[in-house]
């Protein structure tokens, strides 16, 4: 089937917690389920970033991939993903140091995962 397509307004009226879009490159996510079901300091950047395309946090990667940005820690000089500020931790991105509370029990990250795709991001406004 074709896939449905949504302008930046059309996401943008998604913006809270109980009815959560953002945009992803050309891709639109409903969080919705996802928010419902995870509930902690992960989701925060989620929850303000609701009805907001939050590209910026990632890059593709290889086969088009979508990743999470990394960048060099100042401190540590190693390799770390970028977590939005002024927050620590975002949901599925692994921690930047040994950690016991981390849950890794998914399968599949939440932007990676198809279920989450509602359509594809309109270039008309």
């Amino acid at each position: 089937s074709q896939p449905r397509y949504y302008t930046s307004y059309d996401v943008s009226e998604h913006n809270y917690a109980e009815d959560l879009w953002v945009s992803i490159f050309d891709c639109v996510l409903n969080l919705t389920p996802l928010i419902y079901f995870e509930n902690g300091q992960e989701t925060y950047p989620l929850l303000e970033a609701a009805g907001t395309d939050i590209t910026r946090w990632f890059k593709r990667g290889i086969n088009n991939e979508i990743t999470i940005r990394t960048h060099i820690h100042p401190l540590s000089n190693i390799e770390v993903p970028m977590v939005p500020p002024p927050y620590l931790r975002l949901l599925h991105v692994p921690p930047t140091g040994p950690i016991s509370t981390w849950r890794n029990n998914f399968k599949t990250p939440w932007w990676q995962d198809p279920a989450y795709v509602s359509g594809k991001l309109s270039a008309r406004p």
